[in-house]
């Protein structure tokens, strides 16, 4: 691992600064369209453009009152499609949830803000707090089955088929009880399989 490297980054998707997303270039592509699409990652980097695909223009999007950004419902509306571009920094950084937190107290009265704005902090300390008791990396981030991954694409289709099925009364919670085990004899392996490797990094 290179140095400066968090562990986390590397081995759980959601430490990334990409979140669950990833970036890659065609290995198809010239040197010209390379270099067009490195200079367009480098725009989405840049603190100044983040913003505005957040907040939008100033006088447009929001307009600054008593010195808080306050967000043009109607005008917001037409251009939502900005915040597709917040990918690069994962669509829940800081800025991005300043915005939110924006978004939701304008349609809020006053009494609803209160407690909004009390119930808010207190909400997001328990989330953090429970977050930080768990480690930073578990023997699972370090199991890779690429042999499985095709099996397990195809457990996974069968899963939410039998669910959706059962859900919309195509079929009966008896019919569904010989689904699920059907499934579960039919896909033992990856289970056995995801065991036994995992257990080489459990001490």
């Amino acid at each position: 691992m290179a140095p400066g490297v968090d562990i986390r980054e590397a081995q759980q998707g959601k430490y990334s600064p990409l979140g669950y997303h990833c970036v890659a270039i065609n290995s198809k592509c010239d040197d010209n369209t390379t270099a067009a699409v490195l200079r367009f990652l480098e725009a989405l980097a840049d603190k100044k453009l983040l913003d505005t695909c957040v907040w939008g223009r100033e006088g447009i999007e929001y307009n600054t009152v008593n010195g808080e950004r306050v967000i043009n419902q109607e005008a917001n509306q037409k251009t939502s499609y900005r915040l597709a571009y917040q990918f690069f920094r994962t669509y829940y950084y800081s800025e991005s949830m300043e915005f939110r937190i924006a978004d939701s107290r304008s349609a809020m009265t006053d009494e609803q803000k209160a407690v909004y704005d009390k119930a808010y902090p207190e909400g997001l300390k328990t989330v953090q707090d429970e977050f930080n008791l768990n480690p930073p990396v578990v023997p699972k981030d370090f199991v890779s089955l690429p042999d499985l991954a095709p099996k397990l694409t195809e457990a996974n289709d069968k899963t939410h088929e039998i669910v959706y099925k059962a859900i919309m009364g195509e079929i009966t919670m008896d019919q569904f009880d010989e689904e699920v085990k059907a499934f579960v004899n039919k896909y033992q392996g990856i289970k056995d399989t995801y065991n036994t490797e995992i257990k080489k990094f459990i001490k």
